[in-house]
């Protein structure tokens, strides 16, 4: 994946990748524009690059590979940042690639992602004062 990142002309990138273990770098400023979400659409909003933030989790997507608590928690703590600094990024607004591409099941990013349990933990952390 680090390859096709550094690589302009196959125009992959993400705002944020998070390493297997839990490492976590920031590869475009998120004012700016990432290329993550690929043809796609989110409720009324088609070309979702252009008003979202792009996370990506190393692993293979194979749906074998679990994401490791260390690579939840660092999620979870950017996706608070990023909420905290945008009120309007909500969590009804946190998705997958998957669910967002088009046409539909066009990608299966990322494959076995307990998004359930993410969003979960996200709203246990929102709520605390």
């Amino acid at each position: 994946m680090l390859r096709k990142q550094a690589d302009p002309k196959d125009r992959v990138s993400y705002h944020v990748l998070i390493g297997r273990l839990g490492d976590v770098y920031r590869l475009v400023q998120f004012e700016h524009r990432a290329w993550h979400a690929g043809v796609s659409k989110y409720r009324e909003h088609g070309n979702v690059n252009d008003a979202s933030i792009g996370i990506a989790f190393s692993n293979l997507n194979d749906g074998h590979e679990p994401y490791r608590p260390d690579q939840l928690e660092a999620g979870v703590e950017v996706c608070l940042d990023v909420m905290r600094t945008w009120p309007a990024i909500t969590l009804d607004r946190i998705t997958t690639h998957a669910l967002i591409a088009m046409p539909p099941g066009r990608k299966t990013d990322p494959r076995g992602f307990p998004l359930a349990y993410f969003l979960y933990e996200l709203r246990l952390r929102l709520e605390k004062p």
